[in-house]
């Protein structure tokens, strides 16, 4: 996880492409992207696996605290999930125009667990994404003592939302 981070904080003053190789990654602890224009690529949906082990967000791209335009791709890759209460996939938070293409998010199986969450973010691209055998397959309006965040303008290409308990909230 630390060097996942490290290598995503290297580029996120100045934008850039952090490329996880081939390989599985167990992530004890979430990564955050909060920047823009940072692309994150892996080798494949079955090349390059970040299983999450943790019990919070695996990855995050934005925050709740301020909104702005991230041009931030996620790309090739397999999220794993965790049964742990309330785990995330991603949660994409206050961004507009983001892409994520060719990812799986499966396995978030505990209570209140999501495979993908998008709280209050607009002008979204997924390709080919998948959310897979999650307690919530994909989470479009999150409501908190802070607001009321719903996604808009997103647009879904392909990929397939099956296996979960509620597909669509």
């Amino acid at each position: 996880t630390a060097a996942i981070q490290a290598a995503i904080d290297a580029v996120a003053s100045t934008g850039g492409t952090v490329n996880i190789p081939r390989g599985t990654y167990v992530l004890a602890s979430g990564l955050v992207l909060n920047a823009a224009n940072v692309r994150i690529t892996g080798d494949g949906k079955a090349g390059t696996v970040l299983s999450y082990t943790g019990s919070g967000t695996a990855l995050r791209l934005g925050n709740l605290s301020s909104a702005f335009t991230a041009k931030d791709i996620i790309e090739n890759l397999r999220i794993n999930g965790t049964a742990a209460v309330g785990a995330i996939g991603i949660d994409i938070q206050l961004i507009q125009d983001f892409a994520l293409h060719n990812v799986s998010i499966s396995g978030f199986s505990g209570t209140n667990a999501e495979a993908l969450r998008c709280s209050g973010s607009n002008g979204g691209m997924l390709t080919n994404v998948d959310a897979i055998s999650s307690t919530l397959g994909v989470h479009y309006k999150v409501i908190t003592a802070g607001g009321t965040y719903s996604c808009n303008q997103i647009v879904w290409i392909g990929g397939q939302i099956t296996g979960n308990t509620q597909a669509i909230y």
